[in-house]
């Protein structure tokens, strides 16, 4: 993509095209940046090739560009230079968004990478680093921001680095610095997932983070092996949140009542508590008689006898029980599908509450299901289409819930994640028994064989095929 001033030329001063490479967080900064350049120019400013500045704590060269206009190159990294802003506007978005988090103002107090950092080496192994916002006007050539090693021991002489090369060791500080004067970042270089840091803020000497919250790229859920050393395991099948006790709010239980399937593992609960022990952690008050999703199931909160929230599931039509064994089990199943059959990446949990466009012919005496999956805009639809298999008029697509759809052919449940663009036919032995099938999945009208051996290709029927 490819942005124009349009009034600088007025003053007979070129005009600047700014260039996007890839997506970017979002595009409408390219238009302050332009903005700025404009006013810069209308301000009696001239901007030659070669002249260097700083945005968001980035080195920005302005360049003379083959079409007359003059462009701008970003450093991605020390000494390595790209026609473009994507860095830029990314680093704005996010440092806009921990200071929106923290309810703290954007302070324009602007860095540049050549300004240098204080620190001490032993930064450089510490398990607990401070990324701190001395106050004041700091000195020509320094940047105000201090790397502090706060572990316990004796600590070397203190050196300087520039901004940049800090930056490009520790990338994930760059969306801290627009926090104002006298804040302190504390994080442990170890604890870092998928670019996301969890972090404690701590500004004129309190913890405004109230025990730390996770800062970075896009919201980063615990780990499986953080979530699960997070949880407690008490009572009879009981297992609970535990940062909601740390930060004054409530925490959740999971009731498992019956006992696990050898195949999920000790840990499956996990997969009902995550998202809810990492909402807690970002600060969300859970209240009895508020709905949540696992997997495909909605969950229902209630209030239990002990002060802490319970979790519901709908067993039948509308009859809830506090209990997760279903959710977990079929949960467990639809990840086996899609991981047997090679399609974990895309796994596409569909909700219970939304529709599936159904035909007249299906009812639970039919031998032969197709359902079809294809991505609509629709966010109350799930894509999911059921017909009988046999070729003729299948009469007016009905919708119902994937939840009425999934009580009267149970079956279906196990593809429901599947992801668009899918196909499963599903042949029923209603004469024998009714929870066996035999099944084939198509993708782009080429059959997904599952992993021989695999739950997948025991459930599909395929087993004895395969092995043949």
């Amino acid at each position: 993509m490819r942005f124009r001033t349009t009034t600088a030329a007025d003053s007979g001063h070129a005009e600047f095209t700014v260039i996007v490479r890839e997506p970017v967080p979002d595009t409408a900064t390219v238009r302050s940046i332009l903005d700025w350049l404009r006013d810069a120019v209308l301000g009696g400013q001239w901007i030659e090739p070669r002249q260097v500045f700083s945005i968001a704590g980035r080195m920005v060269r302005v360049i003379a560009r083959e079409d007359g206009t003059l462009g701008l190159e970003e450093e991605v990294t020390p000494g390595v230079w790209s026609e473009q802003v994507d860095e830029i506007i990314t680093d704005l978005r996010h440092q806009e968004t921990v200071c929106a988090r923290l309810e703290l103002a954007m302070f324009d107090g602007s860095v540049a990478g050549t300004d240098m950092v204080a620190l001490r080496p032993c930064v450089r192994t510490t398990g607990t680093l401070g990324f701190r916002r001395h106050g004041g006007t700091p000195d020509q050539g320094m940047s105000g921001w201090f790397l502090v090693c706060l572990d316990e021991h004796d600590h070397e002489p203190v050196g300087y680095s520039s901004l940049r090369h800090v930056l490009a060791e520790w990338p994930y500080l760059r969306q801290f610095l627009a926090l104002p004067p006298d804040t302190t970042v504390v994080l442990e270089p170890s604890v870092i997932l998928a670019g996301s840091v969890l972090a404690t803020v701590v500004r004129d000497g309190v913890d405004i983070t109230h025990g730390g919250i996770w800062f970075g790229p896009q919201r980063a859920p615990l780990s499986m092996a953080r979530a699960r050393r997070g949880l407690g395991s008490f009572g009879d099948g009981l297992t609970r949140t535990m940062i909601g006790e740390q930060l004054g709010l409530p925490d959740v239980v999971a009731r498992v009542a019956l006992t696990s399937t050898e195949e999920s593992g000790a840990w499956w609960v996990a997969w009902a508590l995550d998202d809810i022990q990492d909402a807690i952690a970002d600060g969300t008050r859970f209240t009895a008689g508020q709905t949540v999703r696992s997997g495909w199931r909605t969950l229902r909160l209630v209030e239990r006898p002990d002060g802490l929230l319970g979790l519901e599931e709908r067993v039948t039509g509308d009859h809830w029980v506090e209990q997760v064994d279903q959710t977990l089990r079929e949960s467990w199943t639809q990840r086996q599908v899609t991981s047997g059959l090679g399609l974990e990446a895309g796994i596409d949990f569909p909700a219970d509450t939304q529709l599936a466009a159904v035909a007249d012919c299906v009812d639970e005496t039919v031998s032969a299901l197709m359902l079809s999956r294809d991505s609509l805009d629709d966010s109350m639809h799930s894509g999911w289409t059921v017909t009988c298999a046999r070729s003729h008029d299948h009469g007016v697509l009905r919708t119902r819930t994937l939840w009425d759809l999934a009580e009267s052919l149970p079956f279906v449940t196990a593809f429901l994640a599947l992801p668009a663009p899918i196909s499963v036919r599903i042949d029923t032995a209603r004469d024998t028994d009714p929870t066996a099938i035999r099944a084939r999945v198509l993708l782009w009208d080429r059959e997904l064989l599952p992993e021989p051996g695999s739950y997948t290709a025991e459930l599909l029927g395929t087993e004895d095929l395969l092995g043949a």
